[in-house]
């Protein structure tokens, strides 16, 4: 539920705690070195498929998970149409992974999303529910339909997502991958399954947009639970000592990281901030 909630201009004043050291950290043993890209698929002034590629080429992977589902990225007829025609654009991470490829590093391109049919029919859709979920927060906050406590829920939830949307689209990948930017994206969630839907469910003012919130919220966390396993399913299979980026849009990082954290010795690998892989 991508930038799910936007409202009033409020935005969460909060210190980076950005890290204090870039010291390399390669491992000597055999363990899997794992890191997570959290990333804006469009991209900002700062976060471009360039930057992306400066990364990936400095850390060197031995495999790169993509964000994507078993059958591959495919481009629908329509938006190759409008690209040659400068409409539109690519996601930063196919560009830069393309551009990996030309510089000849040698690397395996894994994907770990669920297969999601008509892929672009599905993201155009999530965006008209998000907007319709937005507009039906706002408008309820600024009516007279809610007392004081109910608006002081909307704005214990919206305050952490509006801070992330913010970073999204201003910072670069390196703030965008920091831990205050991931726990306010784990806080926003939370409140939105425990205290935003429970508010929808007991306020008319949001009977038009309910049940679309509900089955989103559900295939938001069935589609990250699917994605850990499908990486787990891959570990597996590594025997040797490989580098690993998993790149993902921001939303997922906080996800993923819960899922994978607790299962590093089982599956015999470690997880690092992609500035401690880095080779250079």
């Amino acid at each position: 539920m991508k930038k799910i909630v936007i409202i009033l201009g409020i935005i969460l004043n909060a210190n980076h705690s950005f890290a204090q050291s870039s010291d390399n950290i390669i491992s000597s043993n055999k363990r899997l070195n794992v890191t997570i890209i959290g990333t804006s698929h469009n991209g900002n002034k700062r976060i471009t498929d360039d930057s992306l590629f400066n990364i990936l080429y400095k850390i060197n992977p031995d495999i790169v998970f993509e964000e994507i589902g078993p059958s591959g990225f495919h481009t629908p007829f329509y938006m190759k149409l409008g690209l040659l025609f400068g409409i539109g654009h690519y996601e930063i991470e196919y560009l830069a992974f393309k551009k990996l490829k030309q510089a000849n590093v040698k690397f395996q391109l894994l994907p770990y999303d669920i297969e999601i049919k008509r892929r672009f029919n599905y993201i155009k859709q999530y965006s008209r529910n998000d907007k319709a979920i937005t507009n039906a927060v706002n408008v309820s906050y600024r009516s007279n339909k809610l007392n004081n406590f109910e608006k002081q829920q909307i704005i214990k939830c919206v305050t952490p997502e509006n801070y992330v949307t913010k970073r999204i689209n201003d910072s670069a990948l390196f703030c965008l991958n920091q831990k205050d930017v991931t726990d306010s994206t784990r806080k926003f969630y939370y409140l939105f399954k425990t205290e935003m839907l429970p508010l929808m469910d007991s306020n008319d003012s949001f009977k038009g947009v309910r049940e679309i919130a509900k089955k989103t919220a559900e295939f938001w966390e069935e589609r990250n639970k699917k994605m850990a396993e499908n990486i787990l399913n891959h570990m597996k299979k590594f025997e040797e000592k490989k580098t690993i980026i998993i790149v993902c849009g921001q939303h997922h990082k906080y996800y993923l990281e819960d899922l994978l954290k607790p299962q590093q010795e089982k599956y015999n690998f470690k997880l690092y901030d992609y500035w401690q892989l880095s080779k250079e």
